[in-house]
């Protein structure tokens, strides 16, 4: 088994777990490192491009290019879950205020009518 499958095992668990904690500030100082870690990493790659060559071969994987494009799924992944995971939310409490307001609008007829 190569030491890339670990590495991906590893970060499929990440992003599971911040899916779940993406409202603690934990979970955003965590979502916020691992973005900024990405950012600084593909503008490491982008100017030095033997660098990804050099950490494909320690995981195993055969070229840099390769390990990008992974690294860039897995990330995309994260982030439309922890997207979807928002929508979730705002869908949530938008439902709870229109009901909240239906029921106020309701007893304020039923107090015009008396």
């Amino acid at each position: 088994m190569k030491l890339f499958t670990p590495v991906i095992l590893l970060l499929v668990i990440g992003i599971i777990f911040l899916a779940r904690s993406h409202k603690t500030f934990f979970g955003k100082f965590i979502i916020r490192f691992v973005f900024l870690f990405l950012m600084t990493a593909t503008i490491a790659t982008s100017i030095f491009p033997e660098i990804a060559t050099k950490i494909a071969h320690l995981l195993g994987i055969g070229r840099g290019s390769d390990l990008i494009l992974y690294l860039t799924t897995v990330s995309l992944v994260g982030i439309t879950t922890i997207i979807y995971k928002k929508f979730e939310e705002i869908n949530f409490r938008l439902g709870s205020i229109v009901r909240n307001q239906a029921i106020i609008s309701f007893t304020q007829s039923l107090n015009d009518v008396d």
